[in-house]
């Protein structure tokens, strides 16, 4: 197994540490990378986890979860517009 260096470092209360010296490897930017892809696809399916959950809530709050999707909607016809997320 390879060796780890350690390194010494003060936390946010002044007191020093032992810690594992971070390595960037390509490991840390692929996992990165995948978080990212699914921030992304959370936002881009959110009018429909809005209308998923209007179809939990009583009839008088699925007037809220409509608004909501309305404007997830919205929100995904600008992205695809503007090239953000997608």
């Amino acid at each position: 197994m390879a060796e780890r260096e350690y390194i010494w470092r003060k936390d946010i209360w002044g007191n020093w540490k032992l810690i594992p010296k971070p390595d960037n490897s390509l490991g840390t930017i692929i996992f990165l990378i995948f978080i990212i892809i699914l921030i992304c696809l959370f936002i881009i399916t959110l009018p429909l986890w809005f209308a998923l959950l209007g179809f939990a809530m009583n009839i008088k709050k699925r007037y809220y979860a409509s608004i909501a999707s309305s404007l997830g909607l919205l929100y995904f016809f600008i992205d695809l517009k503007n090239k953000w997320v997608t």
